[in-house]
């Protein structure tokens, strides 16, 4: 099954999902960004560290195109589950990674070696953390990293470098649904995670969900309960290999979950009841075996109780105590 990290990315990978958080974070939640100005870029460099190359990747990154709103600019999202005191430096890389690209880039179009993406000047660039933890991380400036105050004389060269975190599980109710996109799911799944401190969930029945696969791959990822985490990679497959009808909300997910929860109940059921059945039948079977033997038996000891005493049948089985129920079922067998 996928891991948390691959399902977060595979989320923001949809343009509906990546534009919603840009107008969340950028424009108050206004309609600016569209989908379809969204184009998704690899921003990868490599840098050396203790004698080897390391690769140095955004999770998601894209340049959002310009329109009549907004000139041209790059967004890139780091997700984060756990903090990082060294996220201030990460962000550093990742942003010196982006201008290199678009150097790369401006380059390149200059002598048209036709690049992926033509640049022919620098353009900003935003980079979001997002923190799925269950507390407020507060991040720490650039220079808080080292022992600022002790360096008086230097404080008027030193640059300071701001790093934007958002702490999803700490954003309320309100702000959460306000998302124009199925992002809105995870970030409540967290927000319910946070204030019931991991034991509850109550998904949101009434909003519907466009990206279904994404979105229950990125909650069965974060989810610790066994069963729900089962029951939703049933329904992906369902999902995936079967037309779905209608508008696809948490509730028919729910629903769809409990009937089919019902159906392997009845199932199960049944198969119990056959097993039950056949065990019954063996049971019944032996039985009577048994008691054809036992009546084998009786008419035995009545014939030679007959032969020894030169009496009648009805007499032997006298003489031998027969009640009258078996005296029925043995005289039929003897010969006066």
């Amino acid at each position: 099954m996928p891991n948390k990290d691959l399902c977060e990315k595979d989320l923001l990978r949809v343009p509906a999902v990546f534009a919603s958080l840009v107008n969340l974070l950028l424009f108050d939640n206004k309609n600016v960004i569209q989908p379809e100005q969204i184009r998704y870029l690899d921003f990868s460099a490599h840098f050396f560290f203790n004698r080897r190359l390391h690769p140095l990747y955004h999770d998601v990154g894209a340049i959002v195109l310009g329109s009549k709103h907004n000139l041209p600019f790059l967004f890139c999202f780091e997700n984060q589950t756990h903090s990082d005191w060294l996220m201030p430096v990460r962000i550093f890389c990742y942003m010196a990674a982006v201008f290199l690209w678009q150097i790369r880039q401006i380059r390149a179009t200059r002598k048209n070696k036709d690049p992926n993406f033509p640049l022919e000047r620098l353009i900003p660039c935003v980079i979001f953390t997002l923190h799925y933890g269950p507390y407020v991380w507060k991040p720490k400036s650039f220079r808080q990293l080292f022992r600022y105050d002790a360096y008086p004389y230097l404080q008027p060269f030193l640059s300071d470098y701001k790093i934007n975190i958002e702490n999803i599980a700490c954003w309320d109710r309100e702000k959460i649904a306000s998302i124009h996109s199925d992002f809105r799911f995870v970030a409540d799944y967290c927000r319910q995670m946070r204030e019931s401190g991991g034991k509850t969930y109550d998904p949101p029945t009434e909003w519907s969900m466009e990206n279904v696969e994404e979105t229950l791959m990125t909650l069965a990822a974060f989810s610790k309960d066994g069963d729900l985490k089962k029951a939703l990679y049933q329904f992906i497959e369902q999902f995936k290999f079967y037309e779905q009808k209608g508008v696809v909300t948490m509730s028919s997910v729910i629903a769809h979950i409990e009937e089919r929860g019902r159906r392997e109940g009845i199932l199960e059921a049944e198969k119990q009841f056959l097993a039950e059945k056949k065990i019954w039948d063996l049971e019944k079977k032996d039985l009577a075996q048994e008691s054809g033997e036992m009546l084998s038996t009786l008419v035995i000891l009545a014939q030679k109780t007959m032969i020894e005493l030169g009496c009648s049948a009805q007499n032997a089985c006298a003489q031998l105590g027969y009640s009258d129920s078996i005296c029925q079922k043995v005289l039929p067998f003897l010969i006066s």
